[in-house]
């Protein structure tokens, strides 16, 4: 009996046993099965008693790298391969997946290597100016003054390309005189911007700038026919008053007279307009010379700033005659 009953414990240790081994045998199978789908996708299998490796965390942004199947298995302990991130702006080199290491340079989009151009739609500043040159064509009392300051700057840049030769052949002396009439001109400007405000006040710009321009044109001539320095000095200090004054008087003018919307840009077509006159005298001034002498050209151009102020008074309405015309058609 006891024998039986030791024969019967050796046999429940023995089917345990054989269980243990059949869940052994399928443990292999599936480690088996494993390393067989491995192999088919092209993965290294690592060895028996090696870790599992572990692989970078794909991006989860648009335009990151992800690892391919390709890649090579790290050892255990050794940390996962990292991806250069592509770049997610427009115009960046996109690394391959394949790429370890340091990011791809960046290729930023400029205006010089066929970037975008302004964005929002913003207008260019060439259709900037086009757009104060139309609103200044189509404004009258723009239009009128911006005539008559061509005029005046066409003729004060000639007279001032003239001014040297005037003092060393007109008036005998060195170029110490020419520092002394552009002195007593700065002066005289302080002068005029001292008393512009109360002028535009009580004045319309068109009186300002008629009567401005034809004194200073006057200042001129008595300057430039002067032959000692201390009349042409008084002449050159004085035209500073009156030159200040239609100066400030048509920046006001300018601001008043046009919206808000476009004042920078008619004030740049303005401006721009004075500029290419002053460059337009600084070549009619000597060419004048050379065709007509030093003293025919000096008063030639001196009557031409006077004109600028008849101009003006041709040119630009007079509000108190608009106002009497509309109070009798209405």
């Amino acid at each position: 009996g006891k024998a039986g009953a030791a024969a019967g414990k050796a046999g429940a240790a023995a089917g345990k046993a054989g269980a243990a081994a059949g869940k052994a045998g399928a443990a292999a199978g599936k480690a088996g099965k494993a390393g067989r789908t491995r192999a088919a996708e092209g993965k290294a299998v690592p060895a028996a008693g090696e870790s599992v490796p572990t692989f970078a965390k794909a991006a989860a942004t648009p335009g990151e790298a992800v690892p391919s199947a390709g890649g090579a298995v790290p050892a255990a302990g050794e940390a996962a391969p990292t991806f250069a991130k592509a770049a997610a702006t427009p115009g960046e080199d996109v690394p391959s997946a394949t790429k370890a290491g340091p990011t791809a340079a960046r290729a930023v989009p400029t205006a010089g290597n066929g970037g975008p151009g302004p964005r929002n739609g913003a207008p260019t500043s060439r259709v900037r100016v086009r757009d104060g040159v139309w609103v200044l064509v189509r404004t009258p009392v723009l239009r009128g003054m911006a005539v008559a300051s061509c005029l005046y700057w066409t003729a004060n840049a000639a007279l001032t390309a003239l001014l040297i030769p005037f003092v060393v052949d007109g008036l005998g002396r060195s170029g110490r005189v020419v520092g002394w009439l552009i002195a007593a001109l700065g002066l005289s400007y302080l002068v005029g911007a001292a008393i512009a405000r109360r002028l535009i006040l009580r004045h319309a710009t068109r009186t300002l700038l008629a009567f401005g321009y034809a004194a200073v044109g006057a200042c001129f001539v008595v300057a430039f026919t002067a032959t000692s320095v201390p009349r042409a000095l008084v002449a050159v200090g004085l035209s500073g008053v009156p030159g200040a004054v239609t100066q400030i008087a048509t920046a006001h003018r300018l601001q008043v007279s046009t919206p808000d919307a476009v004042l920078g840009r008619v004030a740049s077509a303005f401006h721009l307009s004075d500029a290419l006159a002053a460059v337009a005298g600084a070549v009619v001034g000597p060419g004048l010379l050379a065709l007509a002498g030093l003293r025919p050209a000096l008063i030639t151009l001196s009557l031409a700033v006077v004109a600028a102020g008849l101009l003006a008074a041709a040119l630009l309405e007079d509000p108190i005659k608009k106002i009497k015309i509309r109070a009798l058609t209405s």
